[in-house]
């Protein structure tokens, strides 16, 4: 793949040298020459200097030829400029911004644009981690009599409501993950195509277990 990559700070020079060293052609886009001394000296693919959101800068780093676009500067205007120009200029196919604020991310991904929150990101990742240690600390005493599923809702499964497979002595839901916001489910939410659902179970009716959840 031909790769533009709009920022060469610490995301940047990591995310084009892991690039590289899979084979893809990678061109890195700052104002700032200096910016490029992340990249090492292993480094192979190209580098020009100017902004990002300048439409000669951008086609004499060859974005006409692009596959990927990632523009991830400290600055989120600049980010999500540079990723209108490259998706309604020159419709490269894949054209993603980092931004530090939730809520531009949000409004941005409404309109259309693929807008990653690295706040957000990392804030999740704490989540879940917070999530799986409490979960697997709470289970450990009973890991005998009782297993922990995590599935995604697919067949049979979409448009169940919780209560519809919670059953008393056999399996309870106790967490829904929609498009990556956790919940905790009421018995009359309805479980939606790609969700992902995780429960409990008693290890000795697994079969009983298997044939609630897949049939």
């Amino acid at each position: 793949m031909y790769i533009l990559i709009i920022g060469c700070g610490r995301m940047g020079s990591e995310l084009a040298i892991m690039l590289s060293d899979e084979g893809h052609d990678v061109v890195v886009i700052d104002k700032d020459s200096q910016a490029f001394s992340r990249l090492g000296p292993a480094f192979n693919g190209m580098t020009v200097t100017g902004n990002g959101f300048n439409c000669e800068v951008l086609e004499s780093a060859g974005i006409q030829q692009a596959h990927a676009l990632a523009a991830v500067t400290d600055e989120d205007n600049i980010n999500i400029i540079a990723v209108q120009i490259a998706k309604q200029i020159y419709h490269v196919p894949n054209a993603m911004a980092r931004v530090y604020d939730p809520r531009k991310a949000a409004t941005y991904n409404h309109l259309g644009l693929e807008i990653i929150s690295s706040t957000t990101v990392i804030a999740r990742m704490f989540r879940d981690r917070f999530l799986e240690r409490s979960i697997e600390e709470h289970l450990a005493p009973y890991q005998d009599r009782v297993e922990l599923y995590t599935m995604e809702v697919k067949g049979a499964l979409v448009g169940k409501r919780i209560k519809d497979i919670n059953r008393s002595g056999l399996f309870s839901v106790f967490l829904v993950n929609t498009k990556g916001r956790m919940t905790l489910p009421s018995s009359d939410d309805v479980l939606m195509d790609k969700d992902t659902i995780m429960g409990v179970g008693l290890v000795e009716k697994k079969e009983e277990i298997h044939k609630l959840l897949w049939g």
